[in-house]
């Protein structure tokens, strides 16, 4: 169970992460940290986005999601992701650290072929601003 995390800047670019470590080795998403036992969702996400970005901002629980994700027929990845919005991030950007690169982006100036497994999918539900909350499910093979 992890807190996803995308932010938007005043440009209208998203805070990206590109991968260090498996899975999804050097494909880009948001970040995304693990919850911690008896840690509150919002509690967590907080912490993440200071741990992974170095930001805070004001976050709001957007919705959820599961998804699956095999490859050659094996189950790689299985994750239920809290998804948060952040807009307007304060602080100094972390941009480097040991498992992963930080770097602000228009999504659309990136690759598709280099998105993390359901990327595309949040991001397009994040544009359409819906004031409701959503879950979706999504399951990937390559």
């Amino acid at each position: 169970i992890v807190s996803l995390l995308a932010c938007r800047n005043k440009k209208g670019e998203f805070l990206l992460y590109k991968r260090k470590r498996q899975p999804f080795l050097g494909l880009i998403g948001y970040p995304d940290g693990k919850i911690h036992l008896g840690e509150k969702i919002a509690d967590a996400a907080k912490r993440e986005l200071k741990e992974k970005t170095g930001l805070s901002a004001v976050l709001k629980h957007q919705g959820d999601t599961y998804i699956t994700t095999f490859q050659k027929g094996e189950l790689i990845s299985h994750v239920f992701c809290h998804v948060f919005l952040g807009k307007t991030p304060k602080g100094r950007l972390k941009k480097n650290s040991e498992i992963g690169e930080c770097f602000w982006s228009k999504v659309e100036d990136i690759k598709p072929k280099n998105y993390i497994p359901g990327f595309s999918e949040i991001h397009k539900i994040l544009k359409q601003n819906t004031p409701q909350r959503f879950f979706k499910e999504f399951t990937f093979g390559y």
